[in-house]
């Protein structure tokens, strides 16, 4: 029972028990059940000590003054708490203390109840979360097998949370490489605590680079749909532009931007301005209508992302100039003789070898003539060349 006036009691352990007053709580709550340095249980009423008498249960052991791993629970959180010895329904003759859950208990649109053995469907117990061990504590069972860390949740997470159990990597409350809780209060309070500037890699990617292996489960191989070709896109390569995350991707710029972490799991494929028809089917992993893999001549090349055969020239474009090939008099060139770099010298090298990766799949068409020429682009139409007269493309 809480009263409102004079000097909070205390707990005996350093921390007051909220509005309750040396007076009144001498005089009233400890007459019935708890002792001078708590209105909680041990004694409950019928005068139990034990931890396994319902009425003794796991008061004390959520009612710590100053708890060292999770934000602290109140009378009012499981009860309604009265004014006064004599507020109606307290004292109701049948010894049973009812159980009104708070909002808290109910975060995430939960329905928690009390069957007078468990406490069931809770937040403070990690319902929202699955993967714990007991979500469904047994109220005279205190012997800390239920609040370990993956009594209420995955240790790690279930999916889509990373496949990680340092949990200080991304919570600031908690100490990286352990499980010490540098603010306590931020634990079971209602707020996802997220380290600002953390590294993308913390959850996804490795060695500093965000892009996967690993994926958010812990993923390595390129079937699975969250690993994939990351890395063959992203960094430098020998025959194509570095293809940033942005190109593919909207970075957030930071670790609780909006539509980030926001629990399905996926990572929403927005494609950049190469690829404005661009789609990306997630039931099959394949991306769609892309300028990145045709023939440069139109979006209409599909690619499925988790697909590990090496790609070559011809995986994207036809050498022989025919239909659904390249250009123009590419085939009747190709045919005498002519390799790439003839007419294409700063992008590429003698055979299927590319001397400008940087150029390649950039979104401009480069045409520089290894013997000398002139390209007007607006015309089509080439110039001073070695090879033959002037010619329209």
């Amino acid at each position: 029972m809480h009263c409102t006036e004079g000097t909070p009691a205390n707990t005996g352990d350093g921390g007051p028990i909220d509005g309750v007053t040396d007076a009144a709580f001498a005089e009233s709550c400890k007459a019935c059940h708890g002792d001078e340095t708590s209105p909680a249980p041990p004694r409950s009423l019928d005068g139990s000590t034990e931890t396994t008498a319902i009425g003794v249960g796991a008061h004390r052991s959520h009612l710590t003054a100053n708890p060292s791993w999770h934000k602290r629970v109140e009378c009012d959180d499981c009860h309604q708490v009265p004014e006064s010895t004599g507020s109606e329904g307290h004292i109701d003759g049948d010894n049973i203390a009812e159980v009104v859950f708070s909002q808290r208990a109910s975060i995430g649109g939960l329905s928690p109840s009390w069957d007078r053995t468990t406490c069931s469907n809770a937040y403070c117990h990690g319902a929202s979360l699955g993967g714990g061990s007991v979500p469904s504590p047994i109220w005279t069972t205190v012997d800390e097998s239920q609040i370990q860390c993956d009594s209420c949740h995955g240790f790690p997470p279930l999916a889509p949370h990373p496949a990680s159990s340092d949990c200080g990597q991304c919570h600031p409350n908690i100490q990286a490489g352990s499980q010490i809780f540098l603010e306590p209060d931020s634990h079971i309070n209602g707020t996802l605590e997220l380290r600002k500037g953390s590294t993308c890699d913390s959850c996804h990617g490795s060695d500093g680079i965000a892009a996967p292996p690993n994926d958010l489960a812990g993923n390595t191989a390129r079937s699975f749909q969250g690993v994939g070709a990351h890395r063959q896109h992203g960094g430098t390569s020998d025959w194509h532009r570095e293809i940033s995350c942005t190109s593919c991707h909207v970075v957030p710029v930071d670790v609780d931007a909006p539509t980030h972490i926001d629990g399905d799991g996926q990572a929403e494929v927005r494609f950049d301005l190469l690829n404005p028809n661009g789609d990306y089917t997630t039931n099959n992993a394949t991306c769609s209508n892309l300028y990145c893999h045709s023939n440069a001549r139109g979006q209409n090349d599909d690619m499925v992302f988790t697909d590990e055969t090496a790609l070559n020239c011809t995986s994207c474009h036809a050498m022989d100039g025919g239909q659904g090939g390249l250009s123009g008099p590419h085939g009747r060139h190709f045919q005498a003789g002519f390799d790439c770099y003839d007419c294409h010298f700063t992008v590429a090298g003698g055979g299927s070898n590319i001397s400008g990766p940087e150029l390649h799949i950039d979104g401009n068409r480069d045409v520089s003539f290894y013997q000398g020429g002139t390209w007007d682009a607006a015309q089509k139409r080439c110039s001073n060349l070695a090879c033959h007269n002037n010619r329209t493309w």
